[in-house]
């Protein structure tokens, strides 16, 4: 007996969740509107991190130079570096490789794209804290790589306001995985399509 790819509408009817909009294959807008930003972001980070952060860490005169730190500290600087570079093209593959399955409803697909949400969340607070935290530092580098007069006050302000604004343009589209793919009815999709496959 052979079954069909695609439930007929009569029996979605019946299904729990049915009333959910759906884009094409049984896929609630929610999947689809997590699944594509997370391809591209996926993709832009796997190409770009590399791209953008390795030829500055090759140059440790560079490190030294810039940050204004002995050897021994530089290199201590540059492996912590190093360990965020790694978590952040993982993370951006893993975006990835999860938007495409969730175009596809595969569980591990969601599942995949939550564990990206909550160590993003995680990367994320721990970013947050080390800026307060180093925003002393920050604030002597600034005041003196400048011959120009300003205060610390201006200075810290800017660069705590660099810090809301880089964690705000992350934190709406994590929230809206949680949301979207903890909610009932794509849950309720997702245990459909697998159990039309099986």
């Amino acid at each position: 007996m052979t079954e069909s790819a695609e439930p007929s509408p009569e029996s979605t009817r019946s299904l729990p969740g049915a009333a959910v909009i759906r884009f094409s294959r049984g896929r609630p807008w929610q999947v689809s509107v997590i699944a594509f930003p997370a391809i591209i972001f996926g993709y832009l980070g796997v190409l770009l991190k590399p791209a953008i952060t390795l030829p500055y860490l090759s140059d440790m005169r560079w490190l030294i130079d810039s940050w204004q730190a002995p050897e021994r500290i530089a290199g201590e600087w540059a492996f912590q570096v190093y360990v965020v570079f790694a978590v952040g093209v993982f993370q951006s593959a893993l975006c990835l490789v999860s938007g495409m399955g969730l175009l596809k409803m595969r569980e591990w697909a969601r599942k995949g794209i939550l564990v990206y949400a909550v160590l993003s969340l995680f990367m994320t607070a721990a970013y947050v804290a080390f800026q307060i935290y180093s925003s002393d530092e920050v604030v002597k580098r600034v005041m003196a790589s400048t011959t120009e007069i300003l205060r610390q006050d201006d200075v810290r302000a800017g660069h705590m306001s660099m810090v809301v604004v880089s964690t705000m343009m992350r934190l709406p589209f994590l929230l809206l995985i949680l949301g979207f793919m903890l909610s009932g009815n794509v849950r309720q999709a997702f245990e459909r399509q697998r159990l039309i496959k099986s």
